[in-house]
């Protein structure tokens, strides 16, 4: 019987192969998305841009804070900066815009 004595063995450049591919699965398995605690998040309801301030809309389960400042976030990227400033009614509060572009829609949160 000829190659009965290689059946089930393996290579010495076929296990390093398997080595490497198995390192390069791992590697692209590795790649973790981190996204920060939905703590006190709220949306921004109206912006004036002209008065530089905005109208964010806190959900009723969460309060808004009382002052302070706290970040704007477009698809999980921070764009701004905001302080709140009031009045605040309800679930609504307003804050000065005090840097970047902030736009209806955004994310705000207490960082």
């Amino acid at each position: 019987m000829v190659g009965c004595g290689m059946f089930g063995k393996k290579k010495a450049s076929d296990a390093k192969q398997l080595e490497v591919q198995a390192k390069k699965k791992e590697a692209k398995s590795s790649k973790q998305i981190i996204t920060t605690p939905q703590t006190n998040a709220g949306r921004i309801s109206m912006v004036n841009t002209e008065g530089r301030f905005a109208v964010i809309s806190f959900p009723y389960t969460t309060s808004a804070p009382g002052s302070g400042k706290v970040n704007v976030y477009r698809k999980n990227l921070k764009v701004g900066e905001i302080r709140i400033t009031g009045p605040s009614k309800d679930n609504n509060t307003v804050g000065d815009i005090l840097s970047g572009e902030v736009l209806a829609g955004d994310e705000v949160r207490t960082d």
